[in-house]
């Protein structure tokens, strides 16, 4: 994923808000700029390389592992989210 550049002090903010309530999947935060574990990111925008989305669905389809994929109908509001 990319963020804009200006972005990136108010998206720190709110992922160490989340990781503190127990929510993570962050892997790792680039700088603005610069490559993310490799993976190059556009001109003044900042790269975060999560888990999910469907990077290792896609990983696993590679390697030939046949998988099922969903994706929700609507957003849902974080608000009306659990913790498992």
């Amino acid at each position: 994923r990319e963020i804009p550049a200006e972005a990136e002090e108010k998206t720190l903010e709110i992922i160490d808000k989340l990781v503190r309530k127990g929510w993570s999947g962050i892997l790792k935060i680039g700088r603005p700029n610069e490559p993310v574990l490799g993976i190059p990111v556009s001109l003044d925008r900042v790269g975060i390389s999560m888990a999910g989305g469907i990077t290792p669905a896609a990983a696993m389809v590679e390697k030939g592992i046949q998988i099922e994929t969903f994706a929700p109908h609507c957003p849902a509001n974080i608000k009306d989210m659990k913790k498992a």
